[in-house]
């Protein structure tokens, strides 16, 4: 079974190498060192039945966390590339800082989803337009479409290259309506607004 030999494992310190290189190497044009999350251990479960989410992580203590995977993985077609796709999801998880768990969950799962696509877990039309992008959400962080967020993230970090890194390490220090504004250095509805009227025009 993919979880108990070490096929997991191999993914794992693959997804690891891979997040902790986008989120904590010194800042493009900035000697500053990015100040890493403690990340001791990570035990891969598959859980028993059948989850809401493909991948759910939870903190042990210590620095150790718990990722348990869905059952229905199992059922895939191609196990090993949705086996590996969950688990990069749940080491993102894992390397991202929550705001002290005050970050709003949109924000968090579309940042999830933009690591996954950087890594190749993502849709292939992710530079397209996203359909059924939410006009209504106030600010472009905060749709319930992982997707759209993660499209709006990619358009924030080419504006303002970085911004990804930065925001990630606000987030250590807890959250404010105004951690997006200070990561991105300038107002984030400015550029909500031109990333929803180049959606308009796709």
């Amino acid at each position: 079974m993919y979880v108990s030999d070490d096929s997991a494992t191999r993914e794992v310190l693959r997804a690891s190498s891979f997040i902790e290189t986008l989120l904590y190497d010194n800042i493009r044009g900035n000697q500053t060192t990015i100040t890493k999350k403690p990340v001791k251990h990570v035990v891969v479960r598959l859980a028993r039945r059948n989850l809401r989410r493909k991948v759910t992580v939870k903190a042990a203590g210590d620095h150790k966390f718990v990722m348990n995977l869905c059952p229905s993985l199992m059922e895939a077609k191609d196990v090993k590339y949705n086996m590996a796709s969950a688990i990069h999801r749940g080491m993102a998880r894992i390397w991202l800082y929550d705001g002290g768990s005050k970050a709003p969950l949109a924000l968090l799962d579309g940042l999830v989803e933009y690591i996954s696509i950087l890594a190749g877990f993502g849709d292939t039309d992710y530079d397209g337009s996203v359909q059924g992008f939410q006009e209504s959400a106030p600010n472009c962080w905060e749709d319930k479409t992982p997707k759209a967020v993660a499209h709006f993230l990619n358009y924030c970090e080419r504006e303002s290259g970085g911004f990804i890194r930065r925001l990630n390490e606000a987030m250590k220090e807890g959250w404010r309506d105004w951690t997006v504004d200070e990561a991105l250095g300038m107002p984030a509805q400015r550029l909500c607004k031109s990333f929803r009227r180049g959606q308009a025009a796709v």
